[in-house]
């Protein structure tokens, strides 16, 4: 079989009726804009598929690289050396997919379903976030990143800590004075006649919001040995907290470098996502039509009927 040869196909508009097929331009779509994405976002050489293409599909090149890694990957599988007839199985699988994507694109599937906007938006977002010019961290912006960063790496360990719970602003206003003026907790929550409620000593961290809320848990993880916070508003409660004890949160960088690594590089994936989706706005245009300023409430039925 050559690999130069072109390949006509034609589908009716009846394919698109089917969700079996609609869910097969989808993936196909997904798998084939790759390379394309690569191209259009400035992240690849598009000349060098027309230089170096294995097929035209109704005009558009497979490039050789698809090709290669398209053998590879089926070579992996296999103890043997692929065959003729293999690496024509391997052309026919890239050229399938072409057209199941210019299918989709003639069927306007970006636009018309939601669930393959959803995955070409995500694509693009990927491919946005690769800079392949973007140097790696040395080992000094990582420990920078690090000191700045510290909290985000702390093990999250175990706490002790008591709760004293009011029912309103006045019990909690008497209690706040009270333990400002130096009485013990457990003494001023006694007295006003706050609820108690103590979690198991020294209870893993991840595990305080099931026993007092996540607004506990988060007010925790910023809080102090032997610190009193509160009050934290949660429905018609007011919570206060002390923090008895909790374990060591050191943290050593060696021991958490591949982490800091990781959050570094996302990090980096955002600004320049940022940054490409800003370009974007500058040279589009933009004419919103719609006041947003005026939206007391959704549109009824009643009035999306009249405008279908």
């Amino acid at each position: 079989m050559s690999p130069s040869r072109e390949t006509e196909q034609s589908f009716s508009k009846s394919e698109a009726d089917g969700g079996a097929q609609q869910w097969l331009f989808i993936a196909a779509a997904t798998i084939g804009l790759g390379a394309a994405l690569f191209s259009s976002l400035g992240l690849g050489d598009g000349d060098a598929a027309t230089r170096g293409a294995v097929a035209l599909v109704n005009g558009e090149p497979i490039p050789e690289a698809e090709y290669y890694r398209a053998t590879t990957a089926m070579q992996a599988g296999l103890k043997r050396k692929l065959t003729a007839d293999d690496r024509a199985r391997a052309l026919d699988v890239l050229i399938n997919e072409e057209l199941l994507v210019q299918r989709a694109l003639e069927l306007d599937l970006p636009r018309e379903d939601r669930l393959a906007r959803r995955i070409l938006i995500q694509s693009v977002i990927d491919v946005a976030a690769l800079s392949p010019d973007a140097p790696e961290a040395t080992d000094e912006d990582l420990r920078r990143f690090f000191d700045d960063n510290i909290a985000l790496f702390r093990p999250l360990g175990r706490a002790t800590i008591y709760l004293a719970i009011a029912e309103s602003k006045a019990q909690a206003d008497l209690f706040a004075v009270a333990v400002a003026d130096g009485e013990r907790f457990k003494d001023a929550r006694e007295k006003y006649g706050l609820r108690a409620l103590d979690p198991p000593a020294m209870a893993p961290f991840g595990k305080l919001a099931d026993y007092a809320g996540g607004a506990v848990r988060n007010a925790v993880a910023a809080m102090g040995e032997d610190e009193i916070v509160g009050p934290i508003s949660s429905g018609d409660t007011l919570t206060f907290v002390w923090l008895a004890e909790r374990s060591s949160t050191d943290v050593d960088f060696d021991a958490v470098k591949s982490q800091v690594a990781a959050e570094w590089r996302r990090r980096r994936q955002e600004t320049a996502f940022d940054d490409y989706v800003s370009s974007l706005r500058r040279r589009g245009r933009v004419r919103v039509l719609h006041d947003v300023s005026t939206d007391d409430d959704a549109p009824s039925e009643d009035a999306e009927n009249e405008g279908a």
